[in-house]
């Protein structure tokens, strides 16, 4: 690989939002199970209920479920 691929990655810039179907029961798995939550469970003024976790690498993981707002 060029060298511009070589080096390790900081773990700065880039997270992944993953659609899940029900984020409150992941989010209560996490907890029972002792995993460190970066962002607690949010509901969001415009309908997004998420959790942040980060990955041993420092990448950030948006657990989420679109809930449209009425």
């Amino acid at each position: 690989q060029a060298p511009v691929f070589q080096t390790a990655y900081n773990g700065k810039g880039t997270y992944l939002t993953i659609e899940v179907p029900d984020v409150e029961a992941l989010y209560s798995v996490f907890k029972e199970r002792g995993i460190a939550i970066y962002r607690d469970l949010k509901k969001e003024e415009w309908g997004d209920h998420h959790f942040i976790v980060l990955d041993p690498n420092g990448t950030g993981l948006d657990f989420v479920t679109y809930r449209p707002t009425l």
